[in-house]
């Protein structure tokens, strides 16, 4: 890590009062989790659209095998032997794959996959947390460039393009179109290089810990970890976007 984003990270009271992040340009948000969530949650309409397939699986039998489908198809290699390597036809046939883990009692998921694939790629799927207009004007207002950066698919153009504030924005970053999934480096790599600005001075905002706040501050950009609903305790944390507003000056 640079001395000044490392200098934030380790005195975040002195940031918060100053508002001293000055290295920053461009701030970056993960996309499901920390700007939108799936409304219903994912479970809840896996359960409403197997339903339809005749899968009898439970709400919280589906909640299960989801999550842990999720962990072991994000960390499969891919065809190529990259760990983290990945495509357009790779993504698409990954949640084949996850949606095929979960409905275990049905015999052909491709139609109900497909269900699911193009639910998901509405945005009326999807809702905006109430933080995000908020803080996402305050941060153009600061003159910064904002976007996106996400573990999705080809799918987030579209669906970002019809999300208020995420309308807003041209940088939209997914891994299918990088070929690399976070955490891998050629996910920050590719992205520093379609900017044109140094690693020291993208902001990754994530409510992953190891995906998006280790992952981007192992690739020496600057990083804040969001986390709903718990009281930010350490330095780099935050527990609302409006946290992030005093936190950077004005470029």
């Amino acid at each position: 890590m640079s001395g000044d984003c490392q200098g934030w990270m380790s005195d975040q009271d002195h940031a918060t009062q100053t508002g001293s992040f000055k290295p920053v340009r461009v701030v970056l948000f993960d996309v499901v989790g920390t700007v939108i969530d799936a409304q219903p949650d994912v479970a809840t309409v896996y359960h409403r659209v197997g339903k339809q397939f005749g899968s009898q699986l439970s709400t919280v039998e589906i909640e299960r095998r989801f999550r842990q489908s999720l962990v072991i198809r994000h960390q499969q290699p891919a065809e190529s032997g990259d760990r983290w390597s990945t495509s357009p036809q790779a993504e698409y046939d990954r949640w084949l794959q996850i949606v095929s883990d979960v409905f275990v009692d049905v015999d052909a998921c491709e139609p109900l996959f497909e269900s699911l694939w193009q639910y998901f790629e509405q945005s009326s799927s999807w809702a905006v947390f109430d933080d995000v207009a908020e803080t996402w004007h305050a941060l153009e207002q600061r003159g910064l460039r904002l976007g996106l950066a996400s573990n999705f698919d080809q799918r987030l153009e579209a669906l970002a393009s019809n999300l208020t504030p995420l309308d807003r924005t041209k940088l939209v970053f997914h891994s299918a179109g990088l070929g690399c999934r976070k955490p891998g480096s050629a996910f920050f790599r590719r992205i520093e290089e379609q900017l044109g600005v140094a690693p020291t001075e993208i902001l990754l905002v994530g409510d992953n810990y190891e995906g998006d706040y280790r992952a981007a501050r192992d690739a020496d950009w600057c990083a804040c970890w969001l986390r709903r609903g718990h009281s930010a305790a350490s330095p780099g944390e935050i527990s609302d976007l409006r946290e992030l507003i005093p936190l950077i000056a004005s470029s």
